[in-house]
């Protein structure tokens, strides 16, 4: 507790109390040794005195005492007083204690100041009586208390003065020394290293000074060296920031003009030739992501963010945008969903389907036949943490690899002559990925069986009201369902249950065929491949038999061209489809529509009659420098019907708006003359309402930590990297102009029609 109570107070401090309370106990001491010594001189001198005046007494009084002749006694008691002033009290007695003159002054006196004496007359061996004397030692004790506090004020300032000289000497070889050396290290913890320390002191404080100087030498090239580091770390960004640029840009024009061919008249092989090279280039993509990923989290510059969001549209669409790859090696890709985890949650949407994406895309590459699974629970026992898990019939992983396969740069395979490629960073980003927003991640895998690979996730709890969507449109229905692939059966079945139809599912045709022969059902899902027939001949046997004439078919497809044959534009028997994995929102939908006979038409005919048709869906100017990525934005935009002007620059988009009214621009971000940023900026500050509150969509190369946020601080509304997935690139722009072309049509119905210049 002392020590605590010591630790508040400076090293000067603690000595200058220390060193008094030493001295000035010694110099208690000393004067209380002194006291006592000159109290027992005094009253040894008493009592020599006391010995004489006896031998007088007893000299003069002997004749007297043994007479007992009183008056002579009082007599000589009267002239011992008389001459001794120091006699407080004397009296004589005889043998049977019988006063024979006593004396006694009126002075009342305090015991400590009485020294008594008393010794018997004794004449030939027999005593005859006593004299008693009682000394007053007031005066002399006086002078032994003055003489003792002079001794204690010679002692004290004796000692202070040694205490200063200590002080003085302590504080010039030690606590000067010590404070130097702390404003040295405050300096150093402070960035500065400043002059250095010169101690002039005892061995060990002189070597621990020279040590303190060596510190700040050695802080001072780690300054040096950190800025050099950062120098180094921000060329880099910036290199990786237009190497980002300047990859991504031709990829765009590569990517679109492959995704603008593939829609033109192709014979099989010429199909085949740009089917590999997009599918070249999207590896290419793959590897120029996870590099930049990569350099992102080495920098430290990985930031996450929290927002709400809908976590079963985030698995659905993560499955459904690589479906194509899994479908394309005939491997069925398979969603088993909880769907007791809150459909709308609060956390990183960006990063989670990174991951999720990542772990979808290994499992489609290390598998060559069977399944891919992506399932989904809630953790009850930790809340809102959701596990995600991957589950495939691949090739596995050895035991030996298995610790490894989260390091950088490691592969189960790592020789030259490996079967599968990739840089081996996919599974470490998502690593640390997912370290980074608070969960783990693992892996369970047996080599030649297949693996699973498995992340936890903590969500927060949404943070606004959402009203729920109602499914209620289904219930009651009796569904056939005819589905070969066991995990997408029950997986379907599932869904159908949840959205409450009585669902009878089965493998075969011939077990469909005999159940609608003895069950009548509302609608029936088929499937591609069934275990023991092509889908389509179960449909021709359906359609042959008038009696199932109301029997409404929905098939099941996977995303490619090898099932073309059950799509619902090629097949008159099929009123619609859905592509595999089946989305609960969409399976409802439609299958309520089939049901209720509402059909849309294809969303293929749609597109192909906006169009044909006179009245483009939407103007958008696309804001672009480069020609290419013109004629790959044109190209995709006429595609789906939107009326298309082109700037080469922000400044050319101003000027475009003098001569025209645009619903929509597509923002390149790095131009010649003037940027993207500035000119949405200026876009934004314009007087025409209509033109500031224009929909502006970045499409950037830039693909860096913070470009997307860059962008929204200009003022644009949605983000972009190039290059971007057609399907991605058409629902925003759909998105985009839907909301604009609301917009301008509320705002027509409140004020009179304006007329639009043709761009």
């Amino acid at each position: 507790m002392l020590l605590k109570q010591a630790s508040k107070y400076s090293l000067q401090k603690l000595l200058l109390v220390s060193l008094t309370v030493t001295f000035a106990t010694v110099a208690f001491i000393t004067g209380e040794y002194m006291r006592n010594v000159q109290t027992r001189t005094l009253e040894d001198s008493f009592q020599q005195f006391s010995q004489k005046t006896f031998n007088m007494l007893f000299a003069t009084s002997l004749d007297a005492v043994l007479s007992e002749d009183q008056p002579v006694l009082e007599t000589i008691v009267a002239q011992s007083v008389e001459l001794d002033k120091n006699i407080h009290a004397l009296s004589i007695v005889n043998e049977f204690d019988e006063v024979l003159a006593a004396w006694k002054s009126e002075e009342a006196l305090s015991p400590e100041l009485k020294i008594p004496f008393s010794q018997d007359v004794v004449f030939e061996g027999e005593s005859f009586g006593t004299i008693a004397i009682v000394w007053d030692a007031s005066s002399q004790r006086a002078t032994v208390k003055a003489h003792v506090q002079k001794i204690w004020v010679y002692t004290i300032s004796a000692f202070t003065i040694i205490a200063l000289l200590v002080m003085m000497l302590v504080l010039k070889l030690v606590i000067s020394p010590i404070r130097s050396i702390h404003t040295k290290l405050v300096d150093l913890q402070s960035g500065r290293n400043g002059e250095p320390v010169n101690v002039t002191a005892a061995r060990e404080l002189h070597e621990l000074g020279d040590t303190v100087n060596e510190l700040g030498n050695l802080m001072e090239l780690r300054v040096a060296r950190e800025k050099e580091l950062e120098m180094a770390s921000r060329s880099k960004s910036e290199f990786l920031a237009n190497m980002s640029h300047e990859l991504r840009t031709p990829m765009n024009g590569v990517l679109g003009m492959l995704n603008l061919l593939s829609k033109t008249r192709l014979d099989s092989s010429q199909k085949d030739c740009v089917g590999t090279a997009v599918s070249s280039g999207k590896n290419l993509l793959n590897l120029i992501n996870d590099i930049l990923d990569f350099s992102k989290i080495e920098a430290g510059r990985m930031e996450f963010e929290k927002i709400n969001f809908s976590l079963l549209s985030l698995v659905e669409d993560t499955c459904g945008a690589l479906a194509t790859q899994a479908h394309s090696k005939d491997i069925e890709l398979v969603t088993d969903l909880d769907f007791t985890i809150p459909v709308m949650v609060n956390g990183d949407p960006t990063r989670a389907r990174q991951v999720l994406t990542n772990l979808i895309g290994n499992a489609i590459k290390f598998t060559s036949n069977g399944e891919i699974i992506v399932r989904t629970r809630l953790e009850a026992e930790q809340g809102r943490v959701v596990v995600f898990e991957v589950q495939d019939s691949g090739v596995g992983i050895p035991e030996e690899s298995l610790h490894t396969i989260f390091d950088s740069f490691a592969q189960a395979d790592g020789s030259t002559t490996r079967k599968f490629g990739g840089t081996g960073l996919g599974l470490s980003i998502s690593k640390q990925l997912v370290e980074g927003l608070g969960g783990e991640i693992g892996v369970r895998s047996v080599a030649g069986v297949g693996s699973t690979f498995w992340f936890k996730l903590p969500f927060g709890a949404c943070t606004e009201s959402v009203p729920a969507k109602v499914y209620n449109r289904l219930v009651g229905n009796k569904i056939l369902l005819l589905e070969g692939n066991e995990k997408a059966r029950e997986s379907l079945s599932t869904c159908l249950t949840l959205l409450g139809c009585e669902v009878s599912a089965y493998a075969t045709g011939a077990k469909g065929l005999v159940s609608v022969e003895n069950e009548s059902f509302q609608a029936a899902l088929v499937g591609t491949t069934l275990e023991d027939m092509h889908g389509e001949k179960f449909v021709e046997v359906i359609n042959n038999n008038a009696k199932f004439d109301e029997l409404k078919i929905m098939s099941l497809v996977y995303m490619s061209s090898k099932s073309h044959s059950l799509l619902a534009n090629a097949n008159d028997r099929i009123s619609v489809h859905l592509t595999k994995p089946v989305k609960l929102e969409s399976l409802h939908n439609t299958l309520a529509d089939l049901i209720s006979g509402e059909t849309r038409a294809p969303a293929s005919e749609i597109v192909e009659e906006r169009a044909k048709s006179d009245s483009p869906l939407a103007s958008v100017l696309v804001v672009e420098d480069n020609e290419i990525n013109q004629m790959v934005a044109m190209g995709m935009l006429e595609s789906l019907g939107f009326e298309v002007t082109t700037a080469e620059n922000g400044k050319l988009a101003l000027d475009a708006f003098e001569e025209n009214s645009f619903d929509l621009i597509l923002m390149d971000c790095q131009m010649p003359e003037m940027d993207g940023y500035e000119a949405t900026r200026r876009i934004r500050k314009s007087s025409n309402a209509s033109v500031a509150n224009i929909p502006i969509i970045a499409l950037t190369a830039n693909a860096m930590s913070g470009d997307a946020e860059k962008c929204f601080e200009a003022g644009m509304d949605d983000y972009l990297a190039k290059p971007f997935e057609p399907e991605l690139f058409e629902q925003k722009l759909q998105e985009w102009a839907e909301k604009s072309l609301s917009t301008r049509q509320s705002t027509r119905q409140s004020s009179p029609k304006a007329s639009r210049k043709a761009a």
